[in-house]
């Protein structure tokens, strides 16, 4: 899907992944894509009904307002997990929300070439 993002903005990384949890606002587990640019990670939840889906924004979160990142290498029964750590500039909160990824790898290389300081490769 091509994607229009504002001026200066550029996508470093889009996947598919489920949402599993440890975000205040959203209590139920979604599936839909993972944004990754330069300024921001965004969360497209999939809503509506089952053979009318649209990507609908759950979580933008400002890249200036996140602490960590931290990224679960798969194994053998265990599955690869992004987890962001953030302070909720509205809020002033600490949010840690979770999301199973497919592309290990390409989340690493991602992870890379943004300028962040607590990124963890666990």
């Amino acid at each position: 899907m091509k994607r229009v993002l504002p001026k200066g903005e550029r996508l470093i990384m889009e996947s598919w992944c489920k949402y599993i949890g440890g975000h205040s606002k959203l209590k139920e587990r979604a599936s839909g894509f993972l944004l990754l640019t330069n300024k921001r990670i965004v969360f497209e939840s999939l809503v509506g009904a089952p053979f009318s889906k649209r990507p609908e924004v759950t979580m933008d979160i400002p890249l200036y307002a996140v602490k960590e990142m931290k990224l679960l290498e798969p194994g053998f029964i265990r599955k690869s997990v992004l987890t962001i750590v953030y302070v909720s500039p509205k809020e002033s909160s600490k949010e840690e929300p979770s999301f199973l990824v497919k592309d290990y790898e390409g989340w690493v290389n991602a992870l890379n070439k943004i300028k962040l300081g607590g990124i963890s490769l666990v």
